[in-house]
């Protein structure tokens, strides 16, 4: 039998990518075409099945592709993903519980080269976790609308990455500082470094690919490129005004009351940021789209935060002292704000900053969920400003304000 690497042995990983719902659909990726020889481990099992054309792959299934071998894999949205021999991959596909109603995908290359054609989707954030990732023992990769080659070295699990078509944002498993790699360039991650500095695909690497995926979608994706290519000659030819475009952010709280906490949350900071940074146009868009860099460049405008909202919440607490002679009941808000500064430019992110605010008061009842929900959700009101929650998000958007502007 021939040495693997199982699910049991490595870090637990796990990227997502938000599809649209298909209700009662069954969960499962297909094996659309299968070469040579290729095997398949079942979900908690340790035994090796053979694989075949047509088989479907359900969570935590791992597929192995053998010397010689070759497989292609559709996914539930259309995406596919091809299998070089020497190759194992793990699937994992779960369904969120409603009110959402989401299904989300996953992959992790543990070694062996793959080949992904990630397809469009609703977005629903444009860097958090409803992007599609994938994950090696060394690197994280986010991906939107991609085509782009995955090879990672079976011994170290040095990660190179070869983008075909769109954007991928690459970073080190356990670092934080991401780059944004665009067609055609590719970099390399090792185990305790960050990605490399962008170098151009080949044509030898392109050819290369084609031995063992069909030929045309190389060619149909480098099309898509050219035509990219021309879309962004307004970057290129460097006709970008002083401007910047804040995205809706995304509501990644557990907070779901009346309030349009994204929308109103995204003016709020539009409007904190002009005031500090006068001499920058701010814009705000409603709607989220699929490249952050394309927004700009329709829009001739330099820079694009995107973020999201972590934390939007009230808790309550009691606390007695260790003798019992001491009880008292009080509220705590946290806001907590995640956003990403990127340059339309460069191509580049310039920033990723997190800022909290966080206020404790010991009136519970008055700094409750049911009277603060009663408030009109504006910082120009007293009263919400005045209130534990207001207090917290004038916290967290003076905090973002103030780490944000520094990179104009």
């Amino acid at each position: 039998m021939h040495p693997r690497i199982t699910s049991s042995i490595l870090p637990v990983l796990i990227l997502t990518l938000f599809l649209v719902s298909t209700t009662g659909a069954e969960l499962c990726v297909v094996i659309d075409s299968i070469k040579g020889t290729a095997e398949v481990q079942r979900a908690g099992r340790q035994q090796w099945q053979k694989a075949e054309k047509k088989m479907k792959l359900y969570n935590n299934d791992i597929i192995h592709v053998l010397a010689n071998g070759y497989a292609s894999l559709g996914w539930p949205d259309g995406s596919q993903t091809f299998v070089h021999q020497n190759s194992q991959m793990l699937i994992n596909l779960t369904a969120e519980t409603p009110p959402r109603d989401k299904i989300f995908s996953h992959a992790t290359v543990f070694f062996g080269a793959v080949f992904f054609l990630v397809k469009k989707i609703a977005p629903r954030g444009l860097f958090d976790d409803s992007d599609m990732r994938i994950y090696t023992p060394t690197a994280v990769m986010s991906i939107r609308g991609t085509a782009f080659g995955v090879m990672v070295d079976k011994t170290t699990g040095s990660t190179t990455i070869k983008v075909v078509s769109g954007t991928v944002q690459v970073r080190n498993i356990l670092k934080t500082v991401s780059l944004f790699l665009g067609p055609a360039y590719q970099t390399t991650v090792s185990m305790n470094n960050d990605p490399l500095p962008p170098s151009a695909v080949l044509k030898t690497d392109l050819d290369s690919l084609k031995v063992w995926m069909p030929g045309s979608i190389i060619t149909d994706e480098m099309e898509k490129q050219v035509a990219q290519a021309r879309k962004n000659q307004l970057t290129l030819t460097g006709k970008l005004a002083d401007k910047c475009i804040i995205t809706l952010l995304t509501n990644n709280s557990d907070y779901h009351g009346p309030w349009p906490v994204a929308k109103l949350m995204t003016k709020a900071l539009a409007s904190r940021l002009s005031k500090t940074k006068p001499n920058l146009s701010f814009m705000v868009k409603d709607s989220l789209e699929y490249d952050p860099f394309e927004m700009a460049r329709k829009d001739s405008a330099r820079f694009v935060i995107v973020g999201s909202i972590e934390v939007f919440d009230i808790t309550q607490h009691a606390e007695i002292s260790a003798r019992a002679d001491a009880y008292r009941e009080y509220a705590n808000a946290v806001v907590q704000l995640r956003l990403r500064l990127l340059d339309a430019a460069s191509g580049k992110q310039l920033a990723e900053e997190t800022s909290t605010g966080e206020v404790a008061n010991k009136n519970a009842l008055e700094n409750s969920w049911q009277k603060v929900n009663k408030l009109k959700f504006d910082l120009a009101d007293q009263k919400f400003a005045e209130s534990i929650l207001g207090i917290a998000l004038n916290q967290a958007l003076e905090q973002a304000t103030q780490k944000i502007v520094k990179y104009f």
